[in-house]
């Protein structure tokens, strides 16, 4: 549940580019 708010505001702040960073 938290865990779940996290990502979504990373995602909408740009998480995206830390999670392919973390994928490589």
């Amino acid at each position: 549940m938290f865990s779940a708010e996290i990502g979504l505001v990373f995602y909408h702040l740009g998480g995206f580019s830390l999670l392919r960073l973390m994928l490589i």
